[in-house]
């Protein structure tokens, strides 16, 4: 259980990309097959962007992360881990070293906050743009 556990966890692009999009298509179809609710009375369109915008950002993140895999490993190596065998442990026991958590555990407070502050900006500001320009799109009539 702990190994498919941290599978889903190491590789949450493969499942939540599929639950976006899954969740895209039930939209379309939910409304209009209950009980005749015709579309147009309920503008949805602003939850089909968020939801496409959620699975592309995932997607986005699994193209970068699977990038870093095949060409510079030893960066993808210092952000996810690494697998390591443990010390004065069986043979076959061996753990997971986020060498970037280490790291960012000696970093001062001030530093923490900035750092994860400006990641965040980062990626609220690009998954806002995916949405306007989604929801623009979406909103052009034929």
């Amino acid at each position: 259980m702990k190994k498919i556990k941290r599978l889903l966890l190491l590789h949450d692009w493969m499942w939540s990309v599929a639950i976006a999009f899954v969740c895209y298509w039930l939209l379309n179809l939910g409304p209009a097959s209950i009980n005749g609710v015709a579309m147009e009375y309920y503008a949805i369109n602003w939850m089909q962007a968020l939801l496409a915008t959620a699975g592309i950002m995932a997607g986005l993140f699994a193209v970068a992360r699977l990038g870093l895999w095949f060409n510079l490993q030893k960066i993808h190596h210092y952000v996810w881990g690494k697998r390591y065998k443990v010390p004065g442990s069986w043979e076959g026991a061996k753990e997971y070293r986020l060498f970037s958590f280490e790291d960012f555990k000696t970093l001062q407070p001030w530093q923490k906050l900035l750092l994860a502050s400006v990641w965040v900006a980062f990626l609220f500001s690009a998954a806002l743009v995916v949405f306007l320009k989604l929801l623009s799109a979406a909103s052009v009539a034929p």
